[in-house]
């Protein structure tokens, strides 16, 4: 090993060490690396830099991560909740079910799982708690199940694996379906097995089906959230970096024209 790799080796341990941020130590070591050890002019390093950042994929990311701060302040979540609830709350272990399904439902809305952890942590876990679920199941749970926003497409992590890679965007996006839901299967399955023989946990009535109904006609705008961002996907008419943009558009135009309750 050369003295320079020992050096740009301490310069990144050392920021680490320093609380430094892990994007900007990769920064500042590479762009020292650059400048000192490498016959290479610093404009080189500025030219690179600012092509790398002039892509029209990154507004992508940006319009999803609106999309998310959008539905984490409306009542979409609620919504989204609601309806896991009808659908599997009735049965043991049917809250933490609940909650997988409707991280994968916002996930595949909002495409980022900080905004899923965000939107549905600091309501599902109460809840479960409330509820007599064991404290560490609850974390785990609420914890975990949230990355099936970077599985379930769309994800803005293969937004940026798409662009850096040059790798097709729609086949990420479809490869993504049958894991994200083999995931919610069997965390569904296992919550399943873990509370069967639990007598005391809190257990809603099996709805009715006017009342599944009601809850569906209630949360019928954000499912359709999820129609609009998968039919875009297999569609020729709303293309990858445009899908976004058209989500938050539809967003916008149901704030304004629909009943506000429903966001």
């Amino acid at each position: 090993m050369q003295t320079s790799d020992l050096i740009i080796l301490c310069i990144l341990l050392g920021c680490m060490f320093t609380y430094v941020p892990v994007f900007l130590c990769l920064f500042f070591t590479a762009a020292i690396g650059l400048i000192f050890f490498l016959d290479m002019p610093l404009g080189l390093l500025i030219q690179t830099l600012f092509r790398s950042l002039d892509n029209f994929s990154l507004v992508v990311v940006l319009f999803f991560i609106l999309c998310g701060n959008i539905m984490s302040k409306g009542k979409t979540v609620e919504k989204l909740i609601n309806l896991a609830n009808a659908l599997v709350s009735w049965l043991p272990g049917g809250l933490g079910m609940a909650g997988v399904i409707g991280c994968g439902l916002f996930g595949a809305i909002s495409g980022s799982t900080v905004a899923t952890v965000v939107a549905l942590g600091g309501f599902m876990i109460p809840a479960l708690m409330r509820n007599g679920y064991d404290e560490k199941y609850t974390l785990g749970l609420m914890t975990t199940s949230p990355n099936l926003g970077v599985i379930i497409p769309p994800s803005i992590s293969m937004i940026f694996y798409s662009m850096i890679s040059n790798v097709s965007l729609e086949g990420l996006f479809i490869t993504g379906f049958i894991p994200g839901l083999l995931i919610i299967i069997c965390v569904c399955l296992y919550s399943w097995l873990k509370y069967r023989n639990r007598t005391d946990i809190k257990r809603l009535p099996a709805p009715r089906l006017g009342d599944l109904l009601a809850i569906f006609k209630e949360g019928f705008w954000a499912l359709m959230l999820i129609v609009i961002i998968f039919g875009g996907i297999f569609s020729v008419c709303s293309p990858p970096m445009r899908r976004p943009w058209w989500h938050r558009s539809m967003r916008f135009c149901g704030i304004f024209y629909l009943p506000v309750h429903e966001f």
